[in-house]
């Protein structure tokens, strides 16, 4: 008896392995299961929902939590993840640093208001367009950032710490209801900083205007005149050409 009873427990317990086993994927498997588009010449995740023929097309809602199916191995091949429209309302407990090679991150026109873990990552290129963000503090441990680009329409009114931000060349905080710059002062670099509506600059009174290469939007520029007449009185350039 004790015999068949230790026999059940080890089939129990290979049926366990295996099922663990099963539970892990490839990316290749895994990008073919949910119709994401895999290009594995460049490590990019890419899929959005435009009705559009192909893999990466259509995809109208994913939850970025079925990533922890992947194998650990399969998930270091990601370096580049773009995603446009695609519902993400449920991935609150999504930790980016899943994958410790991303670089460069794409999330626009979508519902996402948190992310997390993207400090342990490689990130240096971010841009975060029509994303209803609640909080943007987690910009302040990417020390491996170069170009960070955020637009949503949340309520992100203040800068967070840049001052470890050593490696930043271009920084975007355009389009958000900005009460002031406090704060700019603190990025080490020369840089193009891309600026929306904001109340206040006071800030850039006592920076060297060589530090900053302003882009401002023509309409953003129209919409509040005196406050652009306030950064050239303080000797920075300030353009609406993104092409410089």
């Amino acid at each position: 008896m004790k015999d068949v009873y230790k026999s059940a427990v080890l089939l129990m317990l290979l049926l366990s392995m295996l099922g663990c086993r099963e539970k892990f994927v490839t990316i290749d498997e895994f990008s073919e299961e949910h119709d994401l588009f895999w290009n594995t010449e460049n490590g990019a995740l890419i899929f959005e929902d435009r009705d559009l023929k192909g893999p990466g097309y259509g995809v109208k809602n994913f939850d970025l939590n079925l990533l922890e199916t992947v194998k650990s191995e399969d998930l270091e091949k990601v370096k580049e993840i773009d995603i446009n429209g695609t519902d993400l309302s449920n991935q609150v407990q999504f930790q980016f640093s899943l994958l410790p090679n991303l670089e460069l991150l794409i999330i626009s026109n979508n519902n996402l208001k948190i992310l997390q873990g993207l400090h342990a990552t490689e990130v240096s290129e971010i841009s975060l367009l029509e994303t209803p963000l609640e909080d943007i503090s987690f910009i302040s441990e990417l020390a491996e950032a170069e170009s960070i680009w955020i637009r949503t329409t949340e309520s992100i009114d203040q800068l967070p710490d840049l001052s470890k931000l050593e490696n930043i060349y271009e920084f975007g905080i355009q389009a958000n209801p900005l009460k002031s710059l406090d704060g700019i002062e603190r990025i080490p670099n020369r840089i193009r900083l891309v600026i929306g509506k904001v109340e206040d600059i006071s800030a850039l009174e006592n920076i060297d205007p060589n530090k900053f290469f302003i882009l401002m939007d023509e309409r953003d520029q129209e919409a509040q005149p005196e406050i652009v007449q306030e950064i050239r009185d303080m000797g920075y350039e300030i353009s609406a050409d993104w092409g410089l």
